[in-house]
């Protein structure tokens, strides 16, 4: 019990100066862990409590600092996309300067900022000291929203930042948000919407005491600017590791505030914001033994659509919901020859007359229609695809852009923090390498919407500017050469139900 009280004692303190629930956990983990170690290997006759006060302050000096055994082991992916990450981001285990860049620094969500840190992010001066030496100089920040109040402006100790943001001729503006009671939600939602609409100007600055709050407008941003349903922010919010996440009441401030449409519903043409201008009819659907996502798009005038990527396992089900939407089915379009699992364009064929099966010409299958790099397809007035070429998955991968660029359905040549694997069926690392980075990644806008054949851990999309910036593979200033060899050494096992599916595969599906 007196061991106990320690490790208690300990993790309390060591608590105070974190910030996020998770290193907490790691703190505790870690120390436990050293404790029973030492437990075991070197106290085996009875221990003093003297010895173990010893033990577990060295622990916490010397071997929690450095995580050495539950940080790497639990927090590989925050450590990978810190290592990934392009932007300057620092976080002080005081709690304050918390600065947590997003979208390459187009976004910076901020804690409690002293003056040198308000420096550095007005003018983007990593080290810099004071005030000193910034007169005249132009600063990087457009704008700053401050969601504190900041009546104590005035008050030369007071950590508000608006003299120093006015001062360096940055457009400051203050709307306090109440993290316990969040008053007059509709209001404070729709001057939140407002001014990151017409006012909020990036590169930009978010800032609260903690960078929790700063979250709410960013993601009632994010959802509004690329029509996202609440749970497809939520999972985007999760996938960028914000701190509003895991306070209840904002996420369901947030719940209220995004309305029920977008990635759930129907897509718009032109990026127009008009609630009655949703013209593509969308559902993504998903399959679980190949963990693969089928997609619906529909024109909503013409009643017309296409499936891509359909599974025969799921047949029945997409066909039940097409009928259930009161649309047609035209086309079958598949990204490539898929190796996990059966096409269900031949099956949707024999049930749907007049439908047409669709793949890219090189993949060497059997298709109705053949499509290369350029073409467009389409149904309906308002569903255009147009074909982007991006072998190296296989020979014959194609992503498929709708409309102005503001979704790609890009089969397994970009997955979220990935791509698929390039070791057979024609792969190649360096032709993926090129062609995802310059035509996706290089050649589509950063808001431009990702949604990718496959997904393992849950996740349902992402956009252009998060893979350039988290993507392990292809992101992160990564070279041909660094990608090569993170291919090379993958070690995959050979594909479980490639024989199966293959072979039909290259005749649409159909049975041998």
């Amino acid at each position: 019990y007196f061991n106990i009280m320690i490790i208690i004692i300990v993790v309390v303190i060591k608590a105070s100066h974190l910030c996020v629930l998770r290193d907490v956990l790691v703190v505790f983990f870690d120390i436990i862990f050293f404790t029973i170690l030492y437990s075991v290997l070197l106290c085996r006759k009875e221990k003093t409590h003297t010895q173990s006060i010893r033990f577990v302050v060295y622990v916490v000096k010397v071997v929690v600092p450095k995580g050495v055994v539950f940080i790497p082991l639990f927090d590989q992916r925050r450590r990978d996309t810190h290592i990934m990450s392009s932007s300057k981001e620092t976080t002080t285990t005081s709690g304050k300067n918390i600065v947590r860049p997003l979208e390459n620094g187009a976004v910076v969500l901020a804690g409690e900022l002293d003056g040198s840190a308000v420096d550095a992010l007005l003018f983007d001066h990593h080290h810099h000291q004071g005030g000193d030496d910034t007169p005249g100089k132009e600063a990087r920040i457009k704008s700053w929203l401050y969601l504190n109040r900041d009546d104590d402006d005035e008050n030369e100790n007071a950590l508000c930042p608006k003299r120093k943001v006015v001062e360096a001729r940055v457009r400051f503006k203050s709307i306090p948000i109440d993290g316990t009671s969040l008053k007059d939600a509709e209001r404070l939602k729709t001057t939140l919407s407002t001014y990151m609409k017409e006012e909020f100007e990036r590169p930009g600055v978010i800032q609260c005491s903690t960078a929790t709050r700063a979250g709410i407008p960013y993601i009632l941003h994010l959802a509004e600017t690329l029509n996202l349903t609440f749970e497809t922010a939520m999972n985007v919010a999760k996938d960028m590791e914000l701190n509003v996440v895991t306070r209840e009441n904002l996420v369901q401030f947030l719940k209220r505030s995004i309305k029920e449409k977008g990635g759930g519903g129907g897509k718009r043409s032109g990026g127009r914001n008009d609630d009655d201008d949703v013209v593509v009819v969308f559902r993504q659907l998903f399959e679980r033994e190949s963990s693969t996502y089928t997609y619906l798009l529909g024109c909503a005038e013409t009643r017309e659509c296409l499936l891509i990527d359909p599974v025969l396992e799921t047949v029945e089900r997409d066909l039940q919901v097409i009928d259930d939407l009161g649309l047609t089915l035209k086309l079958c379009v598949n990204t490539h020859c898929h190796a996990d699992h059966i096409t269900g364009s031949g099956e949707i064929k024999k049930l749907r007359e007049g439908v047409k099966s669709v793949i890219s010409k090189r993949a060497g299958a059997m298709a109705d229609v053949l499509i290369d790099e350029g073409d467009v397809v389409e149904v309906g007035t308002s569903v255009k695809l147009k074909c982007l070429s991006t072998p190296g998955h296989t020979s014959g991968c194609v992503s498929l852009v709708l409309g102005d660029n503001t979704d790609v359905f890009t089969g397994d040549a970009l997955l979220i923090r990935g791509c698929g694997r390039t070791d057979f069926q024609g792969g190649s690392s360096e032709t993926l390498f090129d062609g995802v980075t310059r035509k996706l990644l290089g050649g589509l806008p950063d808001a431009c919407k990702v949604w990718p054949a496959h997904d393992y851990k849950g996740r349902m999309m992402s956009t252009i500017g998060e893979e350039k910036r988290l993507n392990p593979r292809l992101g992160a200033g990564k070279t041909k050469e660094e990608f090569v060899q993170i291919m090379k050494d993958l070690n995959l096992p050979y594909p479980k139900k490639i024989d199966a599916s293959l072979p039909r595969n290259l005749k649409c599906g159909a049975e041998e």
